[in-house]
């Protein structure tokens, strides 16, 4: 049983990254048709499948990643347990905080729903599922995707932020 609480743990995360790295994708891919001036050369063309180098850059734990919006609301007192920055050639920047909550999922969904509506951010998408919960928003050229989820295995609920813009 505990393996299979491990799989589904691990099936959440795959998913969460995968939606994150879709949304590297289609912003990178919508970029590309977009007219570019001759005099400005492209930094990356990757040949069809071929994956971008991101590089990716921790963060001190008790520092917001570079920027992260300052105005999301961060549970005080949760523990962190991923903060990072990452880069693509293509000028595409993520930065990502995840960390745990004492808040339910429901709760959260809607805290971070309100954030969205009261900050200006447009929501793009959602998924409001009882173990697993999306929301992806915009505003300008920025996304947020907040995933809201409880580890199986220690039923410990953790959200996932991952802020990503063209710089």
């Amino acid at each position: 049983m505990k393996t299979k609480a491990k799989y589904i743990t691990a099936l959440i995360v795959v998913v969460a990254l995968v939606l994150v790295l879709a949304a590297f994708m289609v912003r990178y891919f919508m970029g590309q048709h977009r007219q570019q001036p001759v005099s400005q050369p492209q930094v990356f063309n990757p040949k069809p499948g071929q994956s971008l180098p991101v590089v990716k850059n921790d963060v001190p734990k008790n520092v917001a990643p570079q920027g992260f919006p300052a105005d999301i609301p961060i549970e005080s007192g949760a523990t962190i347990t991923q903060n990072y920055n990452a880069t693509a050639p293509n000028g595409m920047f993520q930065a990502t905080r995840e960390f745990q909550t004492k808040q339910s999922l429901g709760q959260n969904f809607a805290l971070y729903s309100n954030y969205f509506a009261s900050s200006g951010w447009k929501i793009t998408n959602s998924l409001n599922l009882a173990n697993v919960k999306i929301l992806n928003a915009k505003k300008g050229n920025a996304n947020l995707q907040i995933t809201i989820f409880q580890n199986t295995t220690t039923k410990q609920n953790s959200i996932s932020i991952s802020y990503t813009s063209s710089q």
